[in-house]
């Protein structure tokens, strides 16, 4: 063959177009995005190699099949790139991340995910993350006992009482079982703190922890050492009375927790509240100052007493201390004749405290005559203290709308006495004393009241007619001697016209009224009639009637 003839072959074949991809389209499989790339990329790259003016055009059958293509890959495009489906995972590893979300809700938000996850995690996790059962559900105790990697799942238990109404939380596996079945009372006593104790033990990511048993056959005593060594403990909610007992009502128990090693610290504590339900011999707070002490990083404190005759609290006050405290509400706690200063050193260790509700006693003294230094607590926004006249306007109230005659021996703020005329409101008499004031109060602020707010109060009781305590007008030279007043006396003058006007424009009954000197036996009457406003008369028979008193 001649250099011609091999030279227009070779040229033949170039002009021949190449099939670089299939354009079958049911060769393609649908969930293949990465073969449907490939082949994409592939036909794009042959368009450059055609000869002459078919040059990067497509033919027909090309353009369908780069649409077919564009559609397989389109679904899997996003703006981001993906690290990989979490759905694709193994239950193994699924199961783990499950574990380390610890609110119920999002476990449920993570199950509903898709159908494999939610297989995956919504029975060994959902049903497992809070469960309240009653003392007595035996099989829930042994199930827990048993199943000890679906025991790690559980964050939050509660345990109610026997005669609660309350409605229970288990695992739908779980067939409950009466404790009646076990046996004699002894036996089920045993038992169930044997099961308790193991069950908790089990859980040892336990989070919250909240005991409502009142009349129990299982103390919460018994089971404390138990919580101690929940390293992940962060809330502890007990309703027992037996916090409040002392360490001598069972000789046996007590030489147990001596026997036992010391107890590790509940680092990740934050939040711990007691409550008592009714009233004890001889309460104290020896187990709770146990529990503590363990607890330094508590934020949260609630210790409620609800009866009267409520635990002495000096020790608790001398050895607590918490840096990081921001709620504390202690109620119906004693202190000894030292609780002054006791409770002084105990609030100047807690300088983090925002909210405070204290109702304890001190040596028979109302929590209201603790004097404490001032700026002890720099941070505190939220402060509630016991209301001892609470109990007396409620009775005042249910009696009080016969009531003509009121006298104090003193007041300290106006809102006490809007309280007490909203209980009288047929008062005709009203003397209020003196103005009790403390060292913190300033000097300036004990006749900080005008005329118009003792006015406005006033009008609460339409049928006043004497009113005594107050000074509402000034000191001025009688009314004969008005032609040498000096202008100073002039405008007092004036300015007592303008509170007599105020004050019988507002109170129609009012009459009666305090002269500004103490001892001089006089009372200031309002006039309505004419342009006298006011009148100074003397009284010559102490509590009488005014129209017979004066002259």
């Amino acid at each position: 063959m001649s250099t011609r003839a091999k030279g227009q072959s070779s040229a033949l074949r170039s002009t021949i177009p190449q099939k670089i991809v299939s354009t079958d389209l049911d060769s393609y499989n649908r969930s293949d995005p990465f073969a449907a790339m490939n082949a994409l990329r592939k036909l794009f790259s042959s368009l450059a190699t055609k000869p002459g003016t078919r040059q990067y055009k497509m033919t027909p059958e090309e353009h369908k099949l780069s649409m077919h293509l564009l559609m397989i890959v389109g679904p899997f495009v996003c703006s981001t790139p993906s690290p990989g489906n979490i759905s694709r995972l193994p239950v193994e590893l699924l199961d783990k991340i499950a574990f380390y979300v610890d609110s119920k809700n999002d476990v449920l938000y993570f199950a509903l995910t898709c159908q494999w996850i939610h297989s995956a995690v919504f029975s060994a996790h959902f049903e497992y993350r809070v469960i309240k059962a009653k003392i007595g559900s035996v099989e829930v105790w042994r199930h827990i006992i048993g199943n000890s990697r679906l025991a790690h799942n559980v964050r939050r238990l509660e345990i109610v009482d026997e005669r609660s109404s309350e409605s229970q939380i288990i695992p739908q596996r779980i067939a409950d079982t009466d404790a009646k079945n076990i046996g004699n009372e002894l036996d089920l006593r045993a038992e169930l703190e044997k099961l308790l104790v193991s069950a908790i033990a089990n859980m040892d990511h336990l989070q919250e922890f909240k005991w409502s048993c009142t009349t129990s056959l299982v103390s919460i005593k018994s089971l404390l050492p138990t919580l101690h060594k929940l390293p992940h403990l962060r809330l502890v909610d007990l309703n027992d009375n037996a916090m409040f007992s002392s360490q001598n009502e069972n000789p046996e128990e007590e030489d147990e927790d001596n026997s036992t090693e010391e107890d590790p610290a509940l680092t990740e504590m934050t939040t711990v509240s007691v409550h008592s339900s009714c009233n004890m011999k001889n309460p104290q707070l020896i187990y709770i100052t146990g529990l503590l002490t363990d607890c330094p990083n508590l934020q949260n404190l609630d210790i409620r007493y609800m009866s009267p005759g409520g635990p002495i609290a000096d020790e608790f006050y001398s050895t607590g201390s918490w840096k990081n405290l921001t709620s504390l509400t202690l109620n119906n706690l004693r202190c000894t004749a030292q609780g002054h200063r006791i409770l002084a050193v105990f609030f100047s260790e807690h300088q983090n405290l925002e909210t405070l509700h204290f109702d304890s006693q001190v040596a028979q003294i109302s929590a209201l005559a603790v004097h404490l230094p001032l700026d002890i607590l720099p941070r505190l926004k939220e402060l509630n203290g016991p209301d001892p006249d609470k109990a007396f306007l409620e009775n005042l109230a249910r009696i009080g709308g016969e009531i003509s005659r009121v006298e104090l021996a003193g007041w300290k703020e106006m809102d006490d006495l809007r309280k007490l005329l909203d209980c009288v409101p047929k008062l005709t008499w009203l003397d209020v004393g003196n103005r009790r004031t403390s060292e913190y109060t300033p000097n300036k602020a004990v006749n900080a009241f005008n005329a118009d707010d003792w006015a406005t109060l006033l009008q609460r009781v339409p049928e006043i007619k004497t009113f005594f305590g107050v000074k509402l007008f000034s000191p001025v030279p009688t009314v004969e001697k008005c032609s040498i007043l000096s202008v100073s006396d002039r405008s007092k003058v004036k300015k007592n016209k303008e509170t007599a006007s105020r004050l019988a424009s507002r109170c129609k009954k009012l009459r009666r009224l305090d002269h500004w000197d103490d001892g001089g036996s006089k009372v200031i009457i309002l006039s309505r009639e004419g342009n006298e406003k006011y009148q100074v008369k003397r009284m010559i028979q102490e509590n009488a009637n005014p129209e017979s008193s004066i002259e």
